[in-house]
């Protein structure tokens, strides 16, 4: 039958029988992990039973340091009617003495070392749990920001200690740059989340980041394009919605106060067109504006004609604290025709 998700996922959750049955693990040892489903058959009984074709990995040998795989038949998992499972997955591993396991490979590992392991939903929950933590590391963001996202999961190792060890290698989405605003993605490797005992985590997921000395991070992307000098104004080659709605608000509430754009009838200008847009990163944003605008001139300010105003500079502060912050600076370089 084909290896569906809902297939997938009641194999993972029998994951933890496996290390109870001796024809799988052997009988000194009781470690199990699941690297890969081969066949699935199905047998409708009061409940479902599951016939697995597994290939495995297991420990053997002195201290149960030798790490083999095996291809291991005939593990039948009992499902039962959810109207009679109360609490938990209820699923049971039966039949167990006609399991057969054939060994594929001895590859004895350094004692207490990492070994591959399958990319299985309980594996992605784990790295998706411990995401949070890979923005405190700058070996992961920077030395400057915090932001981190798990775009990609490339490979996983595992380590039994007090618990596991999962070592990652991950694609990850993380900005860099003047206020954080480049996005790069980089590949992550040697990231060590560890997981403690079930017994030995009380509430949330225990998760810690480990071993960060031994991260290390490429970008992939590359660098933004050399922009203006430091400090200097970057043309927007695209002019956002926000600065048209900044500009908006400017000549409603500004313009009217600076005779350089409104004239001597001080009366509020009429925006027609955002021209051309330029920011400066400061504590804040500047904004440098050219704009056509309406304005009233004449005799009774009856007469409207349009004009071009420009070097236009618009300063939103950060912080602000409490009503509205954007304000008109540098006027004595505003020229308008």
């Amino acid at each position: 039958m084909a290896i569906t998700t809902n297939i997938r996922d009641v194999v993972e959750d029998a994951a933890d029988l496996f290390t109870s049955a001796d024809k799988i693990t052997g009988r000194s040892c009781s470690h199990a992990q699941l690297v890969e489903i081969l066949e699935v058959e199905s047998q409708v009984v009061a409940g479902t039973n599951y016939r697995l074709k597994l290939r495995l990995q297991a420990k053997e040998g002195p201290g149960c340091r030798n790490t083999v795989e095996k291809i291991c038949e005939n593990i039948v998992v009992f499902k039962p009617l959810p109207n009679t499972c109360f609490g938990g997955n209820c699923l049971e591993l039966s039949e167990r003495n006609n399991i057969r396991c054939n060994t594929l490979n001895p590859l004895p590992p350094l004692a207490g070392g990492f070994s591959p392991v399958a990319i299985t939903t309980k594996i992605r929950g784990v790295v998706n749990d411990a995401a949070d933590l890979f923005g405190l590391e700058n070996k992961i963001t920077g030395d400057f920001c915090s932001h981190s996202q798990l775009l990609e999961i490339l490979n996983v190792e595992s380590q039994v200690v007090a618990g596991t060890n999962y070592k990652l290698k991950l694609r990850i989405q993380a900005k860099e740059g003047p206020g954080c605003r480049n996005e790069v993605e980089k590949i992550c490797e040697n990231i060590v989340v560890y997981k403690p005992l079930s017994n030995n985590c009380f509430g949330g997921s225990c998760l810690e980041l480990i071993r960060q000395d031994e991260i290390r991070c490429d970008s992939l992307t590359p660098p933004p394009p050399p922009g203006p000098a430091p400090g200097g104004f970057s043309r927007l080659e695209n002019i956002p919605q926000n600065v048209v709605i900044l500009a908006q608000r400017a000549t409603q509430e500004l313009f009217h106060l600076e005779n350089r754009i409104s004239g001597s009838c001080g009366s509020k200008p009429q925006l027609v067109e955002v021209l051309e847009a330029a920011s400066q990163v400061v504590a804040g944003t500047n904004y440098r504006l050219k704009l056509r605008m309406k304005i009233k001139e004449g005799q009774g300010c009856f007469t409207e004609v349009e004009k071009i105003c420009d070097n236009i500079t618009l300063n939103l502060p950060i912080p602000c604290f409490g009503g509205d912050c954007l304000g008109l600076i540098r006027e004595d370089e505003i020229f308008c025709n």
